[in-house]
């Protein structure tokens, strides 16, 4: 739909207005406390609309309760969501789970596509409008921005993001964020 066309191309400007704030260093989030388990259920509902076809299997738990901007990590949960659907077959369940673990809040994605090469995968956060050619259909692929921008989002928070191939094919992409203000996790 035109709506739609308007609503996706006013994203793409932001996600390019926050990666120059991001190189600029004048990029600031707006930290509270915030519960994820609505904003990642936000999110998935959001996703489900946009791919019919594509089940999402999902285990939020509640009071996933962490020193964030929601907003920004509401759309770092739908980027990861969008790339899963995108290239999941039709009727292959994408898998989400949202957990409090002691190191802090984690989301772990899933899909059963044709998988990345472990390569690939390592590169998968390093630069904007990185697709991962030769691995990836161009058909399927995206502006470029939106794994590299969701990691730089999680960095922010303090958090670390990462890749892992899986060994029957698909990737599970995950992020952990700390619970607390001030806190840096470590990969």
């Amino acid at each position: 739909t035109i709506a739609g066309e308007v609503h996706g191309a006013g994203w793409i400007v932001d996600e390019l207005i926050t990666l120059s704030e991001l190189e600029r260093g004048t990029f600031e989030l707006s930290l509270v406390e915030t519960d994820l388990a609505p904003l990642v259920r936000h999110a998935i509902d959001e996703v489900r609309m946009r791919y019919p076809g594509i089940p999402i299997a999902a285990e939020v738990a509640d009071g996933l309760l962490c020193i964030a901007d929601g907003p920004r990590l509401g759309s770092v949960v739908r980027e990861l969501l969008d790339n899963a659907c995108r290239y999941s077959p039709f009727g292959r369940a994408v898998e989400l789970v949202a957990r409090d673990l002691a190191e802090g809040v984690t989301v772990m994605v899933t899909d059963r596509g044709e998988g990345l090469d472990r390569t690939v995968a390592a590169r998968a956060f390093d630069q904007p409008f990185s697709t991962g050619e030769g691995v990836l259909h161009k058909e399927k692929s995206g502006v470029g921005t939106g794994l590299h921008l969701a990691r730089q989002l999680v960095v922010e928070h303090g958090g670390v993001m990462w890749v892992d191939p899986l060994p029957c094919g698909g990737t599970r992409a995950s992020f952990c964020v700390p619970h607390q203000r001030g806190q840096r996790l470590e990969m």
